[in-house]
């Protein structure tokens, strides 16, 4: 390609490879380029000393910001369904065992502290192992005779062991899924914690970037940012924050 840039796909980087970033401010689109070079394992950035492209519109820039909102709250979304899906698993194991299944895991460890009188196991309550069978069969004068007996579930004594693990695995994951969402909505409705987060996401970003870059930063751009740091090499990163807070204090912006 024209002046020795070129493109890479799939994740991987050569020697000599740029990556370009845009970010919209004040009407303009601001290209930021790192490049890597090779030798010695060691990274030089260079940043663009104008603006690559004409400035965009005011739809175009409300678009952008929109998409990358939409694009955090998508992910956000899909987090609370998965939440939403366990829980609906649980309804439905409860309802198929006839409302034994939510609090089958808490009878089950405090069967031991039940006196041995009044002791009974609810993993034979809901699964017995031992049943009664009536048999139906013709007898020597060819009518039908009736016979009782005890049969043997074998199958029983794995189902209860299958069922108060997928109980403690559900509870886990409930528990775990729940504290997510909790986090996710502490990061959208509360803005001061997001510069933590960013410096404790990548620990050479200074908190002072950090905080430079958090402030003039919706949500969308934010959590865009927040991802790009799991992508990119830390030093890399540190500069293009810092070089981004430098053009956001020369043009501060106030985002919603």
């Amino acid at each position: 390609m024209a002046d020795g840039v070129r493109r890479f796909s799939n994740g991987v980087r050569g020697p000599g490879d740029e990556l370009s970033v845009g970010l919209q401010q004040d009407g303009a689109t601001t290209w930021l380029r790192s490049r890597d070079r090779g030798g010695c394992g060691k990274h030089k950035t260079g940043l663009s000393g104008e603006p690559w492209g004409r400035p965009m519109s005011s739809s175009g820039r409300l678009s952008a910001d929109m998409e990358h909102k939409l694009y955090a709250l998508r992910y956000f979304g899909c987090e609370m369904l998965c939440l939403g899906n366990i829980l609906a698993q649980m309804w439905m194991m409860d309802s198929f065992l006839g409302g034994e299944f939510l609090n089958y895991g808490t009878r089950v460890l405090g069967y031991s502290d039940v006196p041995q009188e009044k002791r009974y196991d609810p993993m034979i309550y809901i699964f017995p192992r031992v049943t009664k069978c009536t048999f139906h069969k013709y007898g020597s004068s060819g009518s039908i005779q009736t016979h009782d007996s005890l049969c043997v579930l074998p199958l029983n004594m794995v189902n209860e062991k299958t069922y108060i693990f997928l109980w403690f695995w559900y509870l886990i994951l409930a528990v775990v899924l729940a504290l997510l969402v909790i986090y996710r909505m502490i990061i959208m409705c509360v803005p001061g914690i997001r510069p933590r987060l960013l410096h404790a996401r990548s620990r050479s970003v200074a908190m002072e970037t950090a905080w430079a870059v958090s402030r003039h930063l919706d949500v969308g751009d934010w959590w865009l940012l927040y991802m790009l740091a799991r992508n990119m090499d830390p030093i890399i990163y540190r500069e293009f924050l810092e070089e981004l807070s430098k053009r956001m204090e020369e043009k501060p912006t106030s985002r919603a």
